[in-house]
């Protein structure tokens, strides 16, 4: 399962509200537009052994695949045949 939350102040709320829904289900939360700074403060606050939070970086092209490779690869490589 993927959940992309929003971690600024007016989505909060909603994240929250999002996680707990799905507290006991696997998922990787996929965070984009998070300063660096605060990346590890959220993913302490919020990865659990169910959930694992991943930063997504700036990716103005949506064709382009490269600034979140390794991200995306993180997430479908148990899926991977040889991998």
């Amino acid at each position: 399962m993927l959940l992309v939350c929003g971690m600024k102040p007016y989505e909060m709320e909603h994240t929250m509200r999002l996680l707990e829904q799905y507290k006991t289900r696997t998922a990787f939360i996929l965070c984009p537009f998070v300063e660096r700074s605060l990346q590890r403060t959220y993913a302490e606050a919020f990865q659990t052994e169910y959930h694992k939070i991943l930063f997504l970086e700036y990716q103005p092209n949506y064709i382009n695949s490269s600034p979140n490779a390794k991200i995306y690869k993180n997430i479908i490589e148990r899926y991977i045949a040889g991998d």
